[in-house]
């Protein structure tokens, strides 16, 4: 918190307000701040008539600087959290162009940090992303054992990405199945695997409410997918083309 004295309003105007204030992302902190002065500023008096408008211009667009930019906070929140992503991938960037150089444990921190920084993003942009998956790659052709341990280690991520392509692959298959007529006998053994597999209590479902529930759990596995970074050996290519083949009967279904 800044401290203020009721009587330096005019002496800050003279000056403009300082840039830690104009400039400061302490919301709530800084905006208490600027109202405390614009309320002395009324109590200072009259200014020399001279001074008095060019003073006022500058106290006053220093004020609406800091508010307008509250009022943007959020996009410039994200402004910064875009170019913390982008010095992370840069650096990376940089380190991957001499990889035989860089000490395998600390090129596989970089790699994690400048993976975190991009998912910490709401939405990434597309630039950035792919950026930074031609670096890994690159360095995937040239220090493989440095992806061990890491979030991009191919061996790390496999299981788990069979485990999200079978589990899409069967809400497509489920998606597609046409209906069709049952027998007492075979609705009957339907009822029975359904209560065996606890199913009906808390499966999907079926109609708009099965419909909305696949939808929710298909944008879990989807978001899970994603986690896990690109794909960088011929295993998970083969797998993620599985994992598209899937997601796009879904959207067709």
């Amino acid at each position: 918190m800044f401290a203020v004295h009721a009587t330096n309003s005019r002496t800050l105007g003279r000056g403009s307000l300082p840039k830690q204030l104009t400039d400061s992302t302490d919301w709530e902190d800084t905006a208490t701040v600027m109202k405390r002065l614009q309320a002395d500023w009324k109590r200072v008096g009259p200014l020399p008539r001279a001074e008095a408008d060019a003073l006022w211009q500058r106290f006053r667009g220093a004020c609406d600087r800091f508010f307008d930019r509250r009022g943007r906070r959020e996009e410039i929140a994200r402004e910064a959290a875009v170019e913390k992503a982008r010095a992370a991938v840069d650096a990376l960037d940089a380190t991957a162009a001499s990889p035989d150089e860089a000490d395998p444990a600390a090129l596989g921190e970089q790699l994690d940090q400048a993976w975190a920084e991009l998912r910490g993003l709401d939405a990434a942009p597309s630039e950035l992303r792919d950026r930074l998956v031609q670096v890994v790659q690159r360095i995937a052709e040239a220090r493989p054992e440095t992806l061990k341990g890491t979030r991009f280690d191919p061996a790390g991520t496999r299981k788990r990405r069979e485990k999200l392509c079978v589990r899409i692959e069967e809400l497509a298959a489920t998606a597609n199945v046409e209906p069709k007529k049952l027998t007492l006998q075979e609705m009957a053994l339907a009822l029975r695997e359904k209560l065996a597999t606890n199913t009906i209590a808390g499966g999907s479902g079926g109609g708009a409410s099965g419909r909305k529930q696949t939808e929710q759990e298909v944008e879990k596995i989807v978001a899970s997918w994603a986690q896990l970074g690109p794909a960088l050996d011929a295993d998970a290519r083969a797998m993620e083309e599985r994992f598209e083949r899937a997601r796009g009967a879904l959207r067709r279904g």
